[in-house]
């Protein structure tokens, strides 16, 4: 499922997502899957997230390139 979380503090949407994380999984060994627009933005989701919750794991981080580009795999659409 696609879910897209808006704000216009970053400490809102961590806070946010922690809690959602901290709901119990169908599959404790499905990845988690973001879609991030840098580098930056994701060594820092990394760091607040372990910070928050103590241990982050099996988790990937995908910019909308790779994104959009998995998305199309999966329907089997072609790429222009």
């Amino acid at each position: 499922m696609f879910v897209l979380h808006t704000s216009n503090r970053a400490e809102n949407l961590i806070e946010h997502l922690s809690k959602i994380l901290e709901a119990p999984q169908k599959d404790v060994f499905a990845k988690e899957l973001f879609l991030v627009q840098s580098q930056g933005m994701e060594r820092w989701l990394s760091q607040q997230l372990a910070d928050n919750r103590g241990l982050w794991a099996n988790f990937e981080y995908l910019f909308p390139a790779h994104f959009f580009n998995q998305i199309s795999k999966k329907l089997d659409l072609p790429l222009e």
